[in-house]
């Protein structure tokens, strides 16, 4: 499974013009965070954290009013446009925003890791039963998926200006 994990990272470093910068936090029924950039259908509990251009793009930009109104630009003439400054203050609190995941990230799988090596301790007799077993396999499952997340927001913080 790591293996795949490194794979879908190399993926994305070696196309960085197809990567779109948006990014979804999903909460599901049991607290479990998961980021991702693939639209949610009919996810309940999921939020649009930033949108952003292709990486590998740049902004339409137009020469003049008059090319807008003549259908050859992708924005209309009366589009808002957002200076500089601006911008760079929204590329900052994304980049603040996904640095703060990060580290919530972390957090947690190092207590999923804690969780996992405590239970690892128990009696060989307890071992075996369905109970500790049903255990070991949540906490598997949890340790992936935040290793997971970590994976994808540090994709998404390597697209960040």
């Amino acid at each position: 499974m790591k293996s795949l994990c490194l794979q879908l990272v190399l993926l994305f470093a070696l196309l960085p013009g197809l990567a779109c910068a948006d990014v979804y936090k999903c909460v599901d029924e049991a607290g479990r965070v998961t980021y991702t950039n693939d639209k949610p259908r009919g996810q309940k509990g999921c939020s649009l954290l930033s949108r952003d251009l292709p990486s590998g793009g740049s902004a339409p930009t137009l020469s003049s009013p008059k090319r807008a109104a003549s259908g050859g630009g992708s924005s209309p003439a009366d589009f808002p446009r957002v200076d500089g400054a601006q911008q760079r203050d929204r590329d900052s609190n994304r980049r603040r925003i996904l640095e703060q995941e990060l580290a919530t990230e972390q957090r947690l799988l190092d207590e999923a890791r804690k969780n996992q090596r405590e239970i690892e301790q128990a009696a060989p007799q307890e071992r075996t039963t369905p109970k500790y077993q049903a255990r070991q396999n949540a906490l598997r499952e949890e340790l992936l998926q935040h290793e997971t997340n970590i994976n994808k927001l540090k994709a998404e913080l390597g697209n960040t200006r």
